[in-house]
């Protein structure tokens, strides 16, 4: 994250990680959350962003007398940083609406053998990004219902097992929703979040990085972890 000074300090811990792991890096100068606002849909991508303000507490009636302003945590120009990286595929970029869906992946799920379905709160995109979403999307997309979109429906992870494609969701969500799944070659697996919900306004997906699938043999993932921990967390200052 390069959103606030107070977590730049981050960036150096992650990128030695993943380099440790076989990766390559590269650092956006605009802000930026990573695969939170950038993900594929079938052989297409979404990207999200949304008014980045300055975080802040504004007075309002009632109690507590104040609210945190959080906004969002990308700026539209960044996708010109990004395009490079992203080869001939079509980007379909959507603007944000609601503070308390901060992320794309928290109004956007793609599932799928090809990742070609695509879980929407559309109530939290602006009017002009939820028509043209329903217009490039049409048949392989289902709409949110405000209840499953406020159990953070959409921030749910596709994982491929020996018994096939799982969607792990967050408990709660509607039976609606879990026969939707279902009926598109996905069996739905909620899980309980709510502890994190509560204190970190997210669910499923929110706990995870996506690195995608294993290509190649791992890069020797016990004595890197052992390597890192020892460099930036029993020997750093």
């Amino acid at each position: 994250s390069n959103l606030l000074p107070t977590r730049a300090g981050e960036m150096p811990i992650y990128r030695d990680f993943l380099r440790g792991l076989g990766f390559k890096t590269a650092t956006v100068r605009q802000r930026f959350e990573g695969e939170a606002e950038l993900f594929p849909v079938g052989d297409e991508h979404v990207f999200t962003y949304g008014a980045v303000t300055r975080q802040r507490f504004v007075a309002k009636a009632g109690l507590p007398p104040w609210r945190r302003v959080y906004g969002f945590r990308t700026e539209r120009a960044v996708l010109q940083e990004l395009r490079p990286y992203l080869g001939v595929n079509a980007v379909h970029d959507f603007e944000l609406l609601l503070e308390s869906h901060y992320h794309g992946d928290t109004v956007f799920c793609s599932f799928g053998e090809k990742r070609e379905y695509l879980l929407a709160y559309l109530e939290g995109l602006s009017p002009e990004s939820r028509e043209r979403c329903q217009r490039i999307f049409g048949d392989r997309l289902i709409p949110l219902s405000t209840r499953d979109a406020f159990h953070y429906a959409a921030n749910s992870f596709q994982v491929k097992t020996a018994e096939g494609l799982r969607l792990i969701v967050p408990a709660g969500v509607s039976d609606e929703l879990l026969k939707e799944i279902k009926s598109r070659g996905v069996t739905p697996h909620p899980i309980d979040v709510s502890e994190f919900l509560k204190k970190g306004g997210g669910a499923v997906k929110c706990m995870i990085g996506d690195l995608g699938e294993l290509v190649d043999e791992p890069v020797t993932p016990i004595s890197t972890v052992r390597e890192f921990r020892q460099r930036h967390l029993y020997h750093s200052a």
